[in-house]
């Protein structure tokens, strides 16, 4: 008797792919090479009786798999959201594709697809993407802090490249599921901010940190100037006015809320990851543009793909900065349980190996001194 298997529904989803600068494409840099960036809002309509997860996107020329994040149905934040049975919701796909394949000022053509957890394809048709141009405004009609009337040449150049990224966050930020200049590289593939968890239907293999954080980097152009800065700075004097002008614009100008993730990205990379979330949780909480939560969301980032660059202190120090908040805290906590337990386990991995060289030292010894026998020596227990 043959037997049954359960039906698997082929078309799930309804695609409706949006216009304008919904879908478009810009220059930018990875690795300080060029590259475009390409941006795809659809609007998905679940046609079926089950909620639906999707779980890749990719286009075709070139081949390019990017970064799917779904809009959550009542709440303005993207992730790895269900779309619930005659539910229509925004979903937003990053490509980022080296070298790139679009001169400027052309339009970018291709074709969307996108893979549910059935393993089903949806294809979009051509969608044309329009060159995104960013505009940058005039000294005098920028509004808040003005560069020229600061003095301190560090200070000012930290205040510029603030304002840059201000721009970044315009056209890569909260509706596109991204943190402005921030990307992240890991495994071959380039992930808008710092991405979001994909967790495979019927699987529990979805490790809160990844095992290998070396081969994952966070970064970021506006970041890197300031990081050289930084580095270029000949004493502790000059290195403190850096600290302070990031910390103060962290709170004290309510035109750099919106970035408060990536003044706390640049002083984490300087050590200062501790500092910069109390200036964070104390000034961006309660901020209506969601401020505090990309800094959380930044946080969930540096602790899954970048936490072997924390010390046991600073672990420590953010457990204790986000036990009592209130705001949707991504899995900061559970990465945080799972670095302990991860380097509990390298820890014992080091006393182990140490107990076995003293043990092979003592043998070794033994031999040497014609003191070793087959049985009942230090020799057999290491082989036991």
């Amino acid at each position: 008797m043959a037997k049954k298997t359960a039906h698997r529904p082929r078309r799930t989803i309804k695609l409706v792919p949006e216009s304008g600068q919904d879908c478009a494409w810009c220059s930018g840099t990875i690795g300080g090479k060029p590259a475009m960036h390409v941006v795809c809002h659809c609007q998905a309509t679940n046609v079926i009786d089950n909620p639906i997860y999707l779980l890749k996107a990719f286009i075709n020329r070139p081949f390019v798999e990017g970064d799917i994040a779904v809009k959550h149905l009542q709440l303005n934040v993207y992730g790895t959201y269900p779309i619930f049975p005659e539910k229509t919701t925004q979903v937003a796909i990053h490509f980022f594709i080296q070298p790139p394949r679009c001169k400027s000022g052309k339009d970018f053509k291709t074709s969307v697809t996108i893979i549910d957890m059935y393993g089903n394809k949806h294809k979009t048709g051509i969608i044309k993407f329009s060159e995104l141009k960013t505009v940058v405004k005039s000294e005098k009609a920028e509004k808040g802090e003005s560069i020229t009337a600061i003095q301190n040449p560090i200070e000012k150049k930290v205040a510029e490249v603030l304002k840059a990224e201000l721009h970044r966050f315009e056209n890569c930020g909260q509706k596109e599921g991204g943190l402005g200049s921030v990307i992240t590289q890991y495994k071959n593939r380039v992930i808008l901010g710092v991405g979001s968890d994909l967790r495979a239907l019927c699987s529990f293999e979805n490790h809160p940190i990844i095992r290998d954080p070396h081969n994952a980097t966070i970064e970021s152009d506006n970041a890197d100037s300031l990081l050289g800065l930084y580095n270029n700075l000949q004493n502790q004097k000059d290195q403190a006015k850096f600290k302070n002008a990031l910390l103060k614009r962290l709170g004290g100008y309510r035109e750099y809320k919106s970035v408060g993730y990536f003044i706390v990205f640049v002083l984490s990379r300087i050590g200062q990851i501790t500092p910069a979330l109390k200036a964070a949780k104390s000034n961006l909480r309660g901020d209506r543009g969601n401020a505090f939560n990309n800094v959380l969301m930044l946080l969930d980032g540096l602790l899954k793909y970048n936490h072997h660059i924390l010390t046991e202190k600073q672990i420590g120090e953010i457990e204790k900065i986000v036990s009592d908040i209130d705001e949707h805290a991504f899995r900061i906590r559970e990465r945080l349980a799972a670095l302990r337990q991860l380097r509990l386990i390298c820890d014992n991995c080091s006393l182990i190996r140490q107990s076995l060289a003293c043990i092979a030292f003592s043998a070794w010894s033994d031999c040497l001194a014609g003191r070793w026998s087959p049985k009942g020596s230090t020799a057999a227990a290491l082989y036991h």
